[in-house]
């Protein structure tokens, strides 16, 4: 995974799914909100739950939560409408959904 597009760029070494999230989560509260959801695909959170070490010893990233469901204060949600390799993440708060009939 590259971060690009972002102060970041280049700046993180070797970047995985967590650090990707951690970034978006800093770019979000960088603009004035809290990201407090991601969605992510459950082929993306199955990687993010095995990354190891060069040793095979788990990595848990200390931005995380010990059951590696939050990352930097923002919980993970498998959605498997989300396609791999891709994630939405944001304020959710101030997510409305109008339902229109007719």
């Amino acid at each position: 995974m590259v971060v690009t597009g972002t102060p970041f760029n280049a700046k993180i070494d070797k970047a995985n799914e967590f650090d990707v999230l951690r970034v978006a989560a800093a770019l979000i509260a960088n603009n004035g909100f809290q990201a407090n959801y991601a969605l992510v695909n459950p082929m993306d959170s199955a990687k993010m739950d095995l990354t190891k070490s060069s040793e095979g010893v788990y990595i848990m990233p200390p931005f995380t939560s010990s059951d590696r469901l939050t990352v930097s204060g923002v919980r993970v949600v498998e959605n498997d409408n989300m396609t791999p390799g891709t994630f939405i993440i944001g304020d959710f708060t101030r997510f409305y959904v109008y339902i229109r009939r007719g």
